[in-house]
Formats: C-alpha cells, structure tokens, sequence
C-alpha cells in the first residue's frame, strides 16, 4: 500500500505573512504606500506590498523594496505575539531597518493582535496535522544550546552583595530543554541541570524566551503577561533581577557565538543607537549624525584605539559613514584616547582641542580628525533618534475593549477566626471585632472583605487581555460601600467586573468594581482604582502639587502609630504578600526607600478614625468610604487622621478627611465616608 503525499508544514513565519490582511487597517494606513521586504536569516524573504487601501504579501522578493527589514522569524514571530520587544530588537541589532519611516506606518497599520490570534489558530491547526518526513541531507554539525550556555555562565555573573541574606532553589522549567535548579545561599550560586532539592520558587517557560530574557530581546514583562514566562513566588523572580548581572551573560553569550566554527559567526554588528555605554552610545549614533554634504570627496578608516573601553573603526567614503566594533581594514589614521575623553568630545561635553593640548587625545592623522569635527552633527542626531524611538513605541495601556468583563470567584465560609486576625493585624481593638458575648456576635471589620476580593483583583490584574503593565501600576484609589455586616459563617461568593479604563496625562485609571455577595445580594461592593503610570519622557520633572487645599481646623482629629510589624501582620491577615510590604531589598529594588504599608491598612487605620469619633464606635453606622492613596507609608511612622464635616441630612452625616504621616506629608486624600444617624 502506497501512503498519500504528506503536504509540507507551513512555518509560524509562513502562517504570519498570510495572516498579515487580515489584521489590516486600512483607515489607518490612509494614502500610504510602501513594499517592505521581510529579510529572515533562517525562512528567506517575504514581501508586503501596501498601495490604495489594500495589502498583500507574497513569498520571495516581489518588486522593489521601499524599506528592507533584516531579521530572523522568531523575532518577527515574537513582535506579533508580545513575547519580543521591537524597540530592544531593534537596539540588540536583530531587527535591522533601512527605513523607519515606513516601519512607524507598519506599526499603526496593522492590527498585530488580530494577526497573532490568526496565527495561532493556524498553530492549533496544524499540531494535528502530521509533518512530511525528514529529506535526506549531509549530517548538520551538532546545534549550540543557548541556553546551557546562559545558565552555565550564571554564577559568574552572580553579584553577591546584592544578594545579601537571599537564599533560594530555583527550578526553571522549559518545554523544550528540560530543567535547571539555580540554588542562591551564604552569598554563593551554583547552577546544575535537572531538579535539585525542593523548590523555593518554580518558573515555566521554554528556552527561548529564557534566553532573550538574557539577550535583552525579550521584555521578561510581557513575557509574564502572555503566559510566555510563569512564575509561582515573584519575590524571588525580583531578586533573581536584582543578583544577576544579565548584560554580562549576554556579553558572554556574544563572545562565544563570535568563536563558533566557521559559518556559524555572524559579522560584527554596529554599535546599538543607546546602551548604558556612553562611547557605545556615541559610535552608534555616528551614521545618523554623519552630514554627507560635509564630506565630499573625503574617504577614510580612523581605528579609536580607546583604553577603558572597546576598539572601534569608523569608516568613512562616497557620502556614507559606518562605525563597528573592533578594528577593521588599514587605517588612513588612528586615534589613541581614553574613554572619559572620548565620551566627552563625541557627547559635545568637551572641546577636542583642549583634549589635543593636554595630550589626552593622540592622532597621526590631523587632516582626517578636523574633516571628523566638520562631517558629524550630534546634537541633531540625539534629536532625531529621541523623536523616532518616541514615536515608533508601541502603543502601550489598557486594552479598552475589556470594559464590562466579569470574573469570579470561590464560594467562601466566613471565618470569625480570620475577622478577629485582620482587625487585630489594623489595631483596631473595637469590641464588635473581637467579643463573641455581644448580641448578634461579632462582625467584620469594615474592610475585612478586601481579603476576599484580593484573590480576585489579581487575576483582573494580571488578565493577558487586559495587558496592565504590572511594573508600572498601582493601587490608586479605593472605595468601600457597606450595605450590610459580614458575620461569622456567611455564605459569601465575590464577582469582579471591569467598570471603565480612563486615559490620564500621566496614565491611565482602570476602576474594577468588586461584590461580595451574600444569598443573591451584594453584602458589600468596593472600587478599586489601578493606576498604571505612564514611562517618564526624557527631561521630564515631577511636577511639584499641593497634596490638599487650605481648609479651616479639623472638627475631629485621631491619630495613631504605625507598628514596625505592621505590614508583616497585615500581609498574613490580608492575603496581601506582595514583596514591596515584606522585603527590604525587593522594595529598594523598585526604588522604594523600604518596606511599606499596604495602602488599604492605612485606610483601615483611617476608617477607625471616622467610627471612633463620627459614628460613635459602632461600625454598622459606616455606610461609604473613600479615599486616593497619595503617598507610601513606613513602619514606625506616626498617622494622623483630620475629619471635617461637610453634609448633614436627616438620616447621614457626611465627612471629608485626609490622613498625614509624621513628615508632614498628606498619605490619603480625597477621603469621603457617609456615617448614617
């Protein structure tokens, strides 16, 4: 029997091209009219040609390209699925362009989300689908594996005092290159292959995305908010950034790819346009600040013999300029300086003469350096770039589309127990938390139903969908409405739904409302106000605003202090383990001055203001509250709570307050509660 012809597999790349009309935008590409040429290393070339509202791409170089991009598919690939940074890409020198204008225009043009969900239907598709069979071919020299690589080099890149008291087994978990254990203690590393001892944190991924975590190709957030990168204890995912000099796995990375067999080695990249590397920055911004007009008829190759830093070759001939890496061809001149000097004379800081007369910038050439101080204009090409990189970002915010999803959650059996712990964990020693003799028991603390909706706000936040920058949010605003108590052994269900996602000047607000519900009814609703910031602009200041206008002397004050524990207990009491409130160097990590308050502690510390002195110690009298966390609390701090009354009605008084820590700094604004009579 004759088996039919199996058809040959269509690659994720292939999948991609096809899939690209569908997510066109034409009311976005307006008269637009372009033929890029998609150049991959390892699947050859595709051609998409955009002209009169309509697009299309073919298979091979069809026609004259208007823009070429050189890359590889799995970078292409990853642009479309979220997994791959362009901008970093693009600066790692795997996404080489020739013409950004038409790239900027691709990025606005082109739906990427609906392009990706069709190629991952077309992935679906095709696991079932059987592959044709391997084609005879000469033996392939054995594939080098990155990722050993990366993971065996990881102790070197270790930094141990910045791993001071950390210790850790951790299990990354590829699907494709098995496991390996990175074990951290008494300030040493060590690195094995296979799962080693018990787990303190278990990370899943496959080992690309590992690798160009490392290679900085791969945005390890958006990695974590596709599902690309799962993590089960982010505080030692925020450490492991913290104790691991990743460019330097990288620079080793490159090096041992340079000193593959031949074939193999790529040639040497341009500098990137920005790195952390003032003269790598510099050198990559010399083709962009090269003015051709400047230099006509001047052909050269200047080697920058630079100590403190790399070598570098600038060549220069027929109204174009390239500078690399290293040093390359014979040398009409040659430069012999050192970096501060170098960085200083090409950043505009420093005048090349006086280098030139303190002999901190040698040459054998005159003629060539004074036609180089003429040929390149910095300053307007630090511009340009600043402008492009701008502009070409991707789009980034909440998906707006995602207003009106519901989640929800587990039925839930309240505890007496954990009332009486999250109450104990605010200071709030109010009888009707704690004594069981009361008439009716005890009930809840007015924001003890935040432990319920914490298990749900988290999945809202983290939702791939929804796409919040975890890095940049935070909690903004909260708001409490009591319709009734929660009592020990009530029945409880909380729902979530996303309510509105505004659009700020510095961010935007996303609001998820949440209900706890209680025999079909809500027991008690909440707003949850998430702020995600948006990236600071280049010179950009913080713009200095009063946290609160004037207003006349308080009608009530309440003050209390805020325990060294506090945040420890509220933690455990709360559900709220996020390492910002429990971890002294994650904290620092992410430019907090330590440790600090859970925002929803302080208001809890600020609603026993309002019952103690406005609804007379009885918190079923508390019907609303509100407030804007402001700014971050610390253990140890003093608080202070001023309430003025502002609305009497027959059955509410209503309160405006605002909560000041020992700084003199306003911690809750904004903050409104309606007390009932």
């Amino acid at each position: 029997v004759v088996a039919a012809p199996v058809a040959p597999q269509v690659s994720l790349l292939e999948s991609l091209m096809i899939s690209l009309p569908e997510g066109f935008r034409p009311a976005k590409a307006g008269a637009w009219k372009a033929n890029i040429h998609f150049v991959t290393s390892d699947e050859g070339t595709y051609s998409l040609s955009v002209e009169g509202g309509a697009c299309n791409a073919t298979k091979g170089a069809e026609g004259k390209p208007t823009c070429t991009v050189k890359t590889d598919s799995g970078t292409l690939v990853g642009m479309f699925d979220g997994t791959v940074d362009p901008q970093r890409a693009f600066m790692q020198g795997k996404l080489k362009i020739d013409k950004l204008g038409d790239m900027m225009k691709f990025q606005t043009a082109f739906d990427r989300k609906k392009v990706a969900a069709a190629v991952a239907a077309v992935a679906a598709s095709r696991a079932s689908t059987p592959a044709a069979g391997p084609s005879p071919a000469a033996p392939a020299a054995p594939e080098v594996d990155k990722l050993q690589q990366v993971m065996e080099l990881l102790p070197k890149a270790f930094v141990a005092e910045k791993a001071k008291n950390w210790k850790a087994n951790i299990h990354f978990v590829t699907a494709d290159k098995g496991t390996y254990s990175v074990m951290v203690e008494a300030g040493a590393c060590r690195v094995v292959k296979g799962a080693e001892g018990s787990p303190t944190s278990t990370v899943k991924t496959d080992s690309g995305t590992l690798v160009g975590m490392f290679d900085g190709t791969v945005d390890p957030q958006r990695a974590f908010m596709k599902g690309k990168l799962k993590v089960d204890k982010l505080g030692d995912m925020m450490k492991f950034q913290t104790a691991f000099d990743r460019k330097k796995v990288a620079a080793e990375v490159k090096q041992l790819e340079l000193a593959a067999p031949a074939g193999a080695a790529a040639s040497t990249p341009a500098p990137p346009v920005s790195s952390d590397d003032p003269i790598e920055n510099a050198f990559g911004l010399l083709p962009r600040a090269f003015v051709p007009e400047k230099a006509v008829g001047w052909s050269a190759t200047i080697h920058f013999h630079v100590t403190g830093s790399d070598d570098y070759t600038v060549s220069v001939g027929d109204g174009s300029c390239s500078a690399k890496k290293g040093l390359h061809g014979k040398a009409t001149s040659t430069v012999k300086t050192d970096a501060e000097t170098l960085g200083g004379i090409l950043g505009g800081t420093l005048e090349p003469q006086k280098a030139f007369m303190a002999r901190k910038f040698v040459v054998d050439n005159i003629g060539d350096i004074m036609k180089f101080s003429r040929a390149f204009d910095f300053a307007a090409a630090r511009k340009a770039a600043e402008e492009e990189r701008q502009s070409s970002e991707e789009p980034s915010g909440a998906n707006k589309a995602m207003i009106g999803r519901f989640y929800g959650g587990d039925v839930i059996l309240a505890s007496a127990g954990e009332m009486k712990a999250y109450a104990a964990a605010v200071d709030d020693k109010n009888p009707a938390f704690f004594d069981d003799s009361r008439e009716g028991g005890i009930m809840a603390h007015p924001l003890f139903a935040v432990r319920y909706f914490h298990d749900l706000l988290m999945p809202v936040a983290s939702d791939p969908e929804l796409g919040l920058d975890i890095l940049r949010l935070v909690h903004g605003e909260q708001e409490m409405i009591l319709h009734d108590t929660v009592r020990p052994k009530d029945i409880l269900y909380p729902t979530g739904e996303i309510l509105s996602i505004e659009d700020k000047s510095s961010g935007q607000l996303v609001t998820v409302g949440q209900s706890l519900m209680r025999e079909g009814r809500a027991v008690v609703e909440a707003k949850s106000g998430l702020f995600i910031r948006a990236p600071k602009k280049p010179g950009e200041k913080k713009k200095d605003k009063l946290s609160t206008e004037e207003r006349p002397e308080a009608d009530c004050v309440f003050r209390t202090e805020v325990a060294l524990d506090q945040a420890t207990r509220y933690a455990e009491a709360s559900g709220d383990n996020n390492p910002i409130h429990l971890d002294e160097a994650v904290a620092k990590a992410a430019g907090l001055p330590g440790i600090i308050l859970h925002g929803l502690c302080t208001m809890a510390m600020a609603t026993q203001a309002v019952i103690g002195t406005i609804a007379d110690g009885r918190p079923e009298k508390l019907k609303r509250i509100r407030v804007r966390f402001s700014k971050p609390v610390l253990p140890g701090q003093e608080l202070e709570t001023r309430i003025w009354k502002t609305e009497l009605t027959e059955s509410v008084q209503v309160v405006e307050f605002e909560t000041w820590n020992s700084d003199g700094q306003c911690v809750l604004t904004n903050g409104r509660a309606e007390v009932s009579l």
